[in-house]
């Protein structure tokens, strides 16, 4: 089967996002193509949408909490602006709100 480079994007935003991709979806770069938007290019083999992540987008110097995985750093020199994406880990999360009960 063919691979093929599929794009995602995700608005500038800290409260997460959800994104239907494939599972096998594999992140290849983070970047900036517009002013208000970050967009992650991914390779996938698959042609179906069918595992829902969920993404957050935070500016330098803002909290991260810790169940979240580094995904990528998009950087957007005519505004001067550095994004960097993260990727809720769902085992993690469960593990937190478990401990939290």
């Amino acid at each position: 089967m063919s691979k093929k480079v599929i794009k995602i994007i995700l608005d500038i935003d800290d409260s997460g996002q959800q994104v239907y991709v494939p599972h096998d979806f594999n992140v290849l770069m983070v970047g900036s193509q517009s002013d208000t938007t970050v967009s992650v290019w991914g390779e996938t083999c698959q042609t179906v949408n069918n595992i829902m992540l969920t993404f957050s987008v935070f500016g330098t110097g803002h909290p991260i909490p810790e169940y979240y995985l580094y995904v990528g750093t998009a950087i957007n020199p005519r505004i001067n602006a550095v994004w960097h994406v993260y990727a809720v880990d769902e085992d993690s999360l469960v593990e937190v709100e478990t401990n939290a009960a």
